[in-house]
């Protein structure tokens, strides 16, 4: 498994969003949370139409890991931001990080 498989393993539907290419080109999707009627968290992912496997497998892969630890840590430790709904929307885009931070 690997990347949507994951992602769909761990409950969180994955759809294809046209509107982000329109309105934020520079970002991969977004991911929402929030509890359903029984108090359970539940996850909804929505990425770019037209990316490349790798770049949503990326997406994927990081919508995972946000949205547990989104279920460890609550929604302040990735910055999450609260909607008027009472949910909670998070979005993910690439960042290049100069060399300095990430040689050893």
């Amino acid at each position: 498994m690997g990347g949507e498989d994951d992602l769909f393993a761990a409950g969180v539907s994955l759809q294809e969003l046209k509107t982000i290419d329109l309105e934020m080109p520079e970002h991969l999707g977004c991911i929402l949370t929030g509890y359903n009627d029984a108090g359970d968290v539940v996850g909804e992912a929505y990425v770019r139409t037209g990316l490349t496997q790798e770049d949503r497998d990326f997406f994927a892969e990081a919508a995972l890991e946000r949205f547990l630890r989104f279920l460890e840590h609550g929604p302040n430790l990735d910055a999450w931001q609260e909607r008027s709904d009472g949910d909670w929307q998070l979005w993910l885009r690439p960042v290049q990080l100069d060399p300095w931070l990430t040689d050893g």
